[in-house]
């Protein structure tokens, strides 16, 4: 059931799109840094800062051919300082950016990397280019390499240079330091108030995947689906999490807290089969709620994943909830004389399945209130009732109630993630709706 985490973290490439990141200096850039500045670490001769400056305006008018030529004729110059060799690589590399070589324009900035006695924010921006358009040559060792020998300190790293170092390293099987630096790359983003870029947790997703650390997989998962919401990550989460059930809390506790986990499955639009959306139903038949069947498998009908067993079903079931729905507000009468909250939760349930969630809600909170061998079951669609309902730290509060049987609690856990997600927000309910 556990779809293979590594079918979409094959991290063939970076799509960085340095032509518009790595960008030239002003026409008068080197010029005026060797005039003013009055900073011998940005002396240049006067023969190569003319055709620098000439480079530079033909740069401007986007004709880089032309600028290599001039370049190419400064490079010829004797007596160099060391300034003018960073500034004519430097103008070499973003040219050769401009025409998409991006083997030789790698090959020219590191030169000017390796150019010394130039001053540090220079260095460093260079540093930076050269991993960024190594990147899209897709020469992994050759960015390993370079970030050995250039990156000395972890001030010299951004959020996306440490994400290209970490995908590199990924790349040729040095896990533990891609694992490292996709950390750095998260801390940095983290730092300045930030959302990592989702390739990131990519990378350690499946670092740990190739170490064998399911934990630390899970855990993964767990952070990606709360920050980016996106449908496979909630696939992989709900695939090892039902796997992963079969082995904690009792049985029959087991098969209900799947339903629910399936439940979820459909709400955050997950990833899915035609075997998912059969057991989502199969799950709800078994727990008699034949608005659940029609739910799942209508999705799985417009998604084009349904079975003949499935198309049988979804007819069955669609009579099954036209004569269950009707019987709901009777039924609710009789709740409040019961011993004790088992047909309450049968009710609320029952207007779960049919996407009636306030009423959901009410009707669970006389079943909490009652207690009975079906507490868990009433807090969890308690909370499942208020999390659709937009009451997110309300439903948390009840997720955090449900105690005693690791199933339970672990599908709790998963929709407390969905409750306190970071990414797009339910409406918040009227002030008339269950608050609590």
């Amino acid at each position: 059931m556990f779809k293979n985490m590594l079918r979409a973290l094959a991290l063939a490439s970076l799509s960085l799109f340095v032509t518009t990141a790595v960008v030239a200096p002003t026409a008068a850039y080197a010029a005026d840094k060797s005039k003013k500045d009055g900073d011998s670490a940005k002396k240049m001769s006067k023969g190569v800062s003319k055709l620098a400056v000439e480079a530079g305006k033909l740069m401007e008018a986007k004709d880089w051919q032309g600028a290599i030529a001039k370049l190419t004729e400064a490079q010829a110059k004797a007596d160099q300082t060391d300034y003018d060799k960073y500034i004519v690589n430097y103008y070499l590399g973003v040219c050769n950016v401009r025409l998409n070589d991006f083997k030789t324009s790698a090959d020219f900035f590191y030169a000017a990397a390796l150019v010394p006695n130039v001053p540090v924010e220079d260095h460093n921006d260079v540093v930076a280019k050269t991993l960024m358009v190594t990147a899209n040559t897709n020469n992994y060792a050759r960015i390993v390499e370079i970030s050995k020998s250039l990156v000395t300190s972890d001030a010299q790293l951004t959020e996306m240079l440490a994400m290209i170092i970490g995908t590199a390293y990924h790349n040729i099987g040095d896990y533990q330091n891609a694992i490292a630096y996709a950390n750095k790359s998260i801390d940095i983003a983290v730092a300045a108030g930030r959302t990592p870029d989702h390739e990131v947790y990519q990378t350690l997703l499946s670092s740990y995947g190739h170490l064998k650390n399911l934990p630390e997989q899970v855990k993964l998962l767990e952070k990606m689906c709360s920050l980016f919401g996106r449908p496979d990550d909630w696939s992989y989460l709900n695939d090892v999490t039902f796997n992963a059930m079969s082995t904690i809390g009792s049985k029959g506790n087991r098969e209900t807290a799947a339903f629910f986990l399936y439940r979820l499955r459909l709400i955050v639009k997950a990833d899915a089969s035609t075997e998912d959306y059969q057991l989502a139903a199969d799950l709800a038949f078994d727990q008699n709620s034949p608005g659940d069947v029609v739910n799942a498998l209508s999705r799985a009908e417009a998604a084009g994943k349904i079975t003949a067993k499935g198309r049988a079903l979804l007819a069955k079931s669609r009579n099954d909830a036209r004569a269950d729905e009707a019987t709901l507000s009777k039924a609710e009468t009789a709740v409040a004389k019961a011993p004790n909250g088992t047909q309450a939760v049968s009710v609320a349930e029952g207007y779960f399945g049919y996407g009636k969630y306030a009423d959901a809600a009410r009707v669970a909170q006389v079943a909490v209130g009652k207690g009975g061998p079906k507490l868990n079951e009433a807090l969890m669609v308690l909370g499942a009732a208020q999390t659709m309902l937009g009451q997110d730290d309300a439903a948390a509060a009840t997720f955090a109630r449900v105690k005693g049987d690791k199933a339970f609690e672990r599908v709790a856990q998963i929709w407390t993630i969905y409750a306190t997600r970071k990414y797009g927000r339910v409406q918040t309910a009227p002030a008339s709706a269950p608050t609590n």
